[in-house]
């Protein structure tokens, strides 16, 4: 959970306390609904950069335990498609963090 709240505070605009984010992960686990779901209601409002930074955050929880499984990429390439990116896009974002972070690569 440290880890989670590390990588929301350096993407959000707002800090998030440790009770916060519990709260938040009770409140998102007593909704059943997919993430797609979400994803395609708030999609409108975000811009390429707003949608960048949601896969950029995914990509990080996904590599907060040292690597990156197949369904974790699974699921965010499903993430991406809910916010109409298309797979270019989505492979440029994700090349982008190889870059930065070679390790990444090697899952």
């Amino acid at each position: 959970m440290e880890m989670v709240q590390k990588i929301i505070n350096k993407f959000g605009h707002n800090d998030m306390s440790m009770e916060e984010l519990e709260a938040y992960v009770e409140e998102v686990q007593a909704n059943s609904e997919p993430i797609d779901t979400y994803l395609k209601e708030v999609a409108p409002s975000l811009n390429e950069h707003g949608k960048e930074m949601i896969i950029k955050c995914a990509l990080a929880v996904a590599a907060a335990d040292g690597h990156v499984d197949p369904s974790e990429l699974q699921l965010i390439s499903e993430m991406a498609k809910a916010m109409e990116m298309s797979t270019s896009h989505l492979k440029g974002i994700i090349n982008e963090i190889v870059e930065q972070k070679p390790s990444f690569s090697n899952n």
